[in-house]
């Protein structure tokens, strides 16, 4: 099967690769081995939007990762994409972000809402009257170009024809920029995102491809992508305990999430530091219709936004009041803070 229609189009069936998700005690030594041999390229991973773009018979083309067309949502990026005078028939893995201007972090669920919109002229609307302006593009890999599957080539094949072609074509743009390869050894990667509170690495090693017993890409429909063994994303899993303000739960009544503080050691506030809603097995689910306002629970996350919000956060378990009391739960951040007197919702589950 193609990765294109008759009319070259991109595939409606069409699903690209993602990394392995987490690093196993087994990977890591072939990780070392790979930066020592000096075939480990390290990315950052930004706290995005996961985008396909094609570049079609009539012009660039823009589709979230199940190929729904968003092309007329993000006009600046289509701009970019026909300044780049890339050959029709190329397909590349994105991230669509809202890069960090005035102050403002990046946010992934502001870029998701514009994705969401229906109406791509509400999309145009609201980019323009947001203080942290357009939506940006990072470019991430081809798996074709000019017609032809380059999933077959090496990764270090694949990031030097992308980089040498925004060398030659990318320079002066503003909403579009290729993936940024870190010099730094792995270790001083993983301490430079701590830093930078970003949600992890993505590292390659430079001659994974495709095979045909192994393809990268999917084009049976199905949404489950197929994770290349030489790809993996690096993250930390931190954790911390938090004392439970509310209980959200669905239509159906069902758990939903917990709402999570800590305690402001000054003020002795309770500060919101967002929420927790999987990692429950059914007993611990269960157990939750049991917690009071206040009991504290402890839980896994990936990092702290720079809203100092938690996360990717995973319940991990229970603390009981003999071993965790609210008080003990500090809140350490500086910055943005929220106390809960100023949130709008605190669940009525809890008097």
């Amino acid at each position: 099967m193609s990765f294109f229609t008759e009319q070259g189009l991109l595939n409606p069936n069409f699903t690209a690769p993602k990394p392995v998700a987490k690093v196993s005690e087994k990977d890591r030594p072939k990780i070392l081995r790979l930066q020592s041999d000096g075939d480990l390229y390290k990315t950052t991973k930004e706290d995005g939007f996961a985008f396909l773009s094609h570049v079609a018979p009539g012009g660039p083309e823009l589709y979230t990762k199940s190929v729904n067309r968003k092309t007329d949502h993000f006009p600046q990026i289509i701009s970019e994409l026909q300044d780049l005078d890339i050959p029709a028939g190329s397909v590349f893995m994105n991230e669509l972000v809202h890069e960090v201007t005035k102050g403002k972090p990046q946010e992934r669920g502001r870029v998701g809402k514009l994705v969401g919109l229906k109406s791509p002229e509400e999309a145009v609307k609201r980019q323009k009257l947001d203080d942290m302006g357009p939506a940006s593009m990072i470019v991430l890999m081809p798996l074709a170009w000019g017609g032809k599957d380059v999933s077959c080539l090496s990764n270090r094949d694949r990031f030097e024809l992308l980089l040498e072609h925004f060398d030659k074509r990318g320079r002066g743009l503003k909403y579009i920029r290729p993936i940024e390869i870190l010099e730094a050894s792995l270790e001083d990667a993983e301490e430079l995102i701590r830093g930078q509170n970003k949600e992890g690495l993505v590292v390659y090693g430079a001659h994974g491809c495709a095979t045909e017993k192994k393809p990268y890409v999917r084009l049976d429909g199905s949404p489950r992508p197929y994770r290349p063994k030489d790809w993996w994303k690096v993250k930390d899993v931190l954790e911390d305990d938090f004392i439970v303000y509310g209980i959200r739960t669905n239509e159906l009544d069902d758990l939903y999430d917990l709402l999570l503080a800590q305690v402001d050691p000054v003020t002795g506030d309770w500060i919101h530091c967002g929420k927790v809603g999987t990692g429950f097995t059914n007993e611990q689910k269960a157990q939750v219709w049991n917690l009071s306002r206040g009991d504290v629970v402890q839980v896994g996350f990936e990092y702290w936004t720079k809203t100092n919000k938690l996360n990717q956060t995973r319940f991990m378990d229970f603390r009981t009041r003999d071993d965790k009391t609210a008080e003990e739960c500090l809140y350490h951040r500086n910055g943005i803070r929220q106390p809960l007197k100023d949130l709008p919702f605190v669940s009525s589950r809890f008097s």
